[in-house]
């Protein structure tokens, strides 16, 4: 039997654990069977009021089957339990669903669920048995569980998953200061210089009139520019005030070492050089290491956006990084060297550090999203159900084995368990939705505005409010709906009881005429 959550795993086994406890307490002091006595003192003394009657007794009789009838079925199907309808023979199971970031998804069991809820300390210390199920709630479960699969798989077109991504962009942080001063020195020593002579020249080459036309106009606002990269003016010309780690030094190049001296063992590589890593460790590959391997973000950007080429990718991954360190101009002369002044010092330290403070405050902006709200509802649904079939045995004494009282429950279960296909919908609506937001060419704008978060509030605004409308807006409307049906089915089945209450004393003062006629026509 399928679930929809991995803590639901848990809370399913714990809730019928608790619910068997409060079973055998209420068994073991007779409450049990109370119910029994309260419906044979109902009907006499209802017999009572109605005076003594040739047709009271026939009323009071077909009336207790009736009752005690309906009671005793509902006790067999809602209340005592069997080896056939246990936990262990459900094999309680969950698969997530399937998406392009993940598309096989391991199934997983309360004993080996991956998850921190099985740890020790958690609940797999005391993990619960295979608990035994009453028949109709365990009905209710496996059809619940099989519809909502059904519905699920029913459901064309597949999630991406892009808000995956978002979020692991948004906490994704440059965490090595080494790499963090890498792309501070290569922003002052390559970018602004570069961008202030493209400024100075007015008229741009060919060269970046066809790379700003095939990548767009804000090519050039980047530290990974393909027009510096590809015009021989800036990049491929432009060099470090500096060496660099993981660059040996080249003669031909490196031209301000004196070659009758001590030559350095490293050199002074070109822009294009360091960006793109010829002959050394590229800076755009460490920016795209940094990011893309948390929570494996370069292969989920990868499964999602198949269209895009590699080179792509890793600029927008590139981009993400560069959001992350937040780097500044500083004058080169300022940054080489230890013969700087104390303020110099202290301005770069604050510099570096905004790499850090960058990175906190991504953090704080994926906290200020709405995973944490879905989370909790997402959540709150398996708490929920542990509590209803905790308390069932409870509700079935006190409502003295209701017939109408056991269907609105099974509705019930059922109303929650679905609560997991409107929150498949919505996150199939969300999914699709984005895409639509940011339409481009194989993907770019979208992975752009996911993984870098520059364009702007509104649109994201207006995503934030629809995705949190579906996630609590949908489960409302239908538990709304459901408490209709919930109405009619419990006037309903009063109906029919009510209908062969009074059926049963009519034929019982049928019964009891034609026993008085017979009697006297044998007189």
């Amino acid at each position: 039997m399928g679930v929809d959550s991995y803590l639901e795993l848990f809370t399913t086994l714990y809730g019928w654990e608790f619910s068997s406890i409060i079973m055998s307490v209420l068994a073991s002091t007779g409450i049990l069977y109370l119910p029994f006595l309260v419906i044979l003192i109902e009907v006499w003394l209802e017999a009572h009021q109605r005076g003594q009657s040739e047709d009271t007794a026939p009323w009071m009789i077909r009336t207790m089957e009736v009752k005690l009838g309906c009671a005793i079925f509902v006790l067999a199907m809602c209340v005592s339990t069997t080896s056939v309808t246990s936990l262990t023979s459900a094999h309680l199971m969950y698969t997530p669903t399937a998406t392009a970031v993940d598309p096989s998804p391991t199934t997983v069991t309360g004993a080996n669920s991956n998850t921190t809820y099985a740890n020790p300390e958690a609940f797999g210390a005391s993990l619960p048995g295979g608990a035994e199920v009453p028949p109709w709630w365990f009905t209710v479960m496996a059809l619940s569980s099989g519809i909502n699969g059904a519905v699920k798989a029913g459901v064309n077109g597949g999630i991406q998953d892009f808000r995956q991504i978002q979020d692991i962009a948004q906490i994704a942080s440059i965490q090595d200061p080494r790499l963090r001063s890498g792309i501070q020195r290569f922003y002052s020593e390559c970018f602004v210089p570069a961008r202030s002579l493209y400024l100075k020249q007015g008229t741009p080459s060919s060269t970046v009139t066809a790379d700003l036309t095939q990548y767009g106009q804000a090519d050039v606002d980047w530290i990974g520019s393909h027009a510096f990269q590809d015009d021989p003016m800036y990049y491929q010309t432009l060099r470090t005030s500096d060496v660099v780690a993981g660059f040996p030094y080249d003669p031909g190049r490196d031209v301000e070492v004196d070659p009758n001296g001590a030559l350095p063992s490293l050199g002074m590589p070109t822009c294009v050089q360091w960006w793109q890593g010829q002959n050394g460790p590229g800076l755009r590959d460490a920016m795209v290491n940094a990011v893309g391997g948390q929570n494996g973000l370069y292969t989920a950007v990868q499964r999602v956006f198949m269209n895009m080429s590699v080179d792509d990718i890793k600029d927008k991954l590139a981009r993400t990084a560069l959001t992350k360190s937040l780097p500044s101009y500083i004058s080169p002369e300022n940054i080489i060297g230890d013969d700087r002044s104390t303020l110099d010092k202290v301005i770069h330290a604050a510099s570096d550090d905004l790499g850090v403070i960058g990175a906190g405050y991504e953090a704080f902006k994926a906290s200020a999203t709405m995973m944490p709200l879905i989370t909790l509802i997402t959540m709150a649904q398996p708490m929920v159900l542990m509590a209803m079939y905790m308390f069932l045995p409870l509700i079935m004494v006190f409502s003295r084995y209701s017939l109408s009282t056991m269907m609105v429950g099974g509705l019930a279960i059922f109303t929650v368990k679905f609560w997991s296909v409107m929150w498949f919908i919505a996150r199939f609506m969300d999914d699709h939705l984005i895409a639509a937001m940011y339409p481009g060419a194989n993907g770019n704008v979208l992975l752009e505005a996911i993984t870098t978060g520059l364009d702007g509030s509104y649109k994201r605004m207006i995503l934030n409010i629809l995705l949190m409308m579906m996630y609590v807006g949908l489960p409302l409307l239908w538990s709304g709906m459901m408490a209709w049906v919930g109405v009619n089915v419990r006037m309903g089945v009063e109906g029919i009881l009510k209908s062969a209450s009074e059926t049963a004393g009519r034929a019982g003062e049928a019964g009891a005429d034609a026993a008085i006629n017979a009697a006297k026509k044998a007189m």
